[in-house]
């Protein structure tokens, strides 16, 4: 006898999966203790108010998890990123976190992160094509 029928989904799974996940997070908090996230970030703008750059991450823990940095390609080399991510760190020490982490593929940024004090934890090989995806992450404490 099969213990269960399975039923395949794609995009909106439904309230069942939403369900099913609300199980695993009580399961994972009965370990971890409780788990809040809030997004935060920034945006950047010019003088015309086009947005050219932006940050944004998740608090998980003490952790933050720094999911996107963009800067429109004509701002790069400025100072802007840089900027961004100093905002966001600055935000999140606010808060009480003093790590963070992120991803970043080889032909992306990882050498930008190393000069911010972010360090390689791991690698995943050929993730997307030929292209190595890294783990990058920077504890202030």
């Amino acid at each position: 006898m099969k213990p269960a029928k399975l039923i395949l989904f794609k995009n909106d799974p439904g309230e069942e999966l939403e369900f099913a996940v609300d199980q695993l997070k009580k399961y994972n908090r009965s370990f971890t203790g409780p788990f809040e996230s809030e997004r935060f970030g920034f945006i950047a703008k010019n003088d015309s108010g086009e947005v050219i750059g932006a940050v944004h991450g998740n608090t998980e823990w003490e952790w933050v998890f720094i999911k996107h940095l963009w800067v429109r390609e004509d701002y790069r080399g400025m100072g802007l990123g840089s900027e961004l991510m100093e905002a966001i760190i600055q935000e999140a020490n606010k808060q009480g976190r003093y790590k963070y982490y992120l991803s970043t593929f080889e032909f992306q940024a990882p050498e930008f992160y190393k000069k911010l004090g972010f360090k390689i934890f791991g690698t995943w090989p050929q993730v997307s094509g030929n292209y190595d995806s890294f783990y990058l992450k920077r504890e202030d404490r």
